[in-house]
């Protein structure tokens, strides 16, 4: 997608190199695709329901929906990176892990972009990638 900056592409092609070397092997795990605070919902019980599964992938990757709640339920960067790390070891506790799964997740959604205007993908793209550097630092 030309609207993606070279860092993300280059990422993004690093990750399959080492995808394709063996190096690194993705776990699929559900993925809701739009997990952001208005598609959670506090139920008159207390517990909480999510919405808007239209987008959703039984064979998806978890950090891609990470990253999304974390930035608009405005999660700190220090808690991020334990989330992450949480999420790291959970997937099988390579350290590519992380990236891999946010990348692929991101990749796929530029292949299915149904309704979503690929300028606004390309920045969502872009501030995903950008706050999970952040907590990595």
């Amino acid at each position: 997608m030309a609207a993606l900056p070279d860092g993300l592409r280059r990422a993004a092609q690093e990750q399959a190199r080492l995808l394709n070397a063996g190096e690194v092997r993705a776990h699929h795990v559900p993925m809701h695709g739009d997990l952001w605070k208005g598609n959670i919902l506090r139920q008159h019980d207390g517990s909480l329901a999510l919405i808007d599964w239209a987008g959703s992938e039984v064979q998806g990757y978890a950090m891609y929906g990470l990253i999304r709640a974390a930035i608009s339920l405005g999660v700190s960067r220090r808690r991020l990176a334990v989330e992450i790390e949480w999420h790291r070891q959970a997937l099988g506790g390579s350290r590519h892990l992380p990236e891999l799964h946010l990348l692929g997740a991101l990749g796929h959604y530029a292949r299915h972009l149904g309704e979503f205007p690929p300028d606004r993908f390309a920045t969502s793209a872009q501030e995903c990638y950008a706050v999970f550097l952040s907590a990595q630092a």
